[in-house]
């Protein structure tokens, strides 16, 4: 039987998910402001995506052999307060009006270039603000940029977003 303070000591190492530091690398093709750092602290929730492994059903003699195929993965979600001077939400409204320049004849910067070195890395830290894991995003743009919610009835709330970027593969890390 398992002693109360054996269950306490392991309780002790359970992983509370309000400790978490989002560090956005824009690709170099993209204007950034000077400091970029600002979006780690705006960052109020963020979402590590989920990661399925299709199958591959084979029939044969009327039995099924099932094979794994090829996984998948939801885009990566995550949500920042806006600031007085909407520097998080016009940091991503930018780098998507750098992607596709909506003013100039439906030209764009080249698929390439506007995910080439960008990542997103989310790390898990403990109390004493050590990295517990980290997953780093690889070849990531915004692709949405969800509604700012203005209402007379929310004067003690504070304006949030949520950006949902796609990638092309994430790794885990400790």
């Amino acid at each position: 039987m398992i002693k109360l303070t054996e269950f306490k000591n392991k309780l002790y190492q359970i992983v509370k998910p309000n400790r978490f530091i989002v560090a956005v690398y824009p690709p170099s093709s993209v204007d950034v402001p000077n400091d970029i750092e600002f979006l780690s602290y705006m960052a109020q929730a963020a979402k590590i995506p989920e990661k399925s492994l299709g199958e591959i059903e084979i029939k044969y003699h009327g039995m099924s052999l099932k094979l794994p195929g090829d996984y998948t993965h939801e885009d990566l979600s995550i949500t920042f307060l806006n600031h007085y001077g909407w520097e998080p939400r016009l940091f991503f409204e930018n780098w998507i009006e750098q992607i596709q320049l909506v003013n100039s004849e439906n030209t764009r910067l080249d698929g390439i270039d506007v995910i080439d070195d960008a990542t997103i890395t989310i790390y898990q830290v403990g109390d004493n603000e050590m990295a517990l894991a980290f997953y780093t995003f690889f070849n990531i743009f915004p692709k949405n940029i969800s509604a700012i919610e203005l209402d007379m009835n929310s004067s003690d709330q504070v304006e949030i977003f949520t950006v949902d970027f796609a990638y092309s593969h994430w790794k885990q890390g400790k």
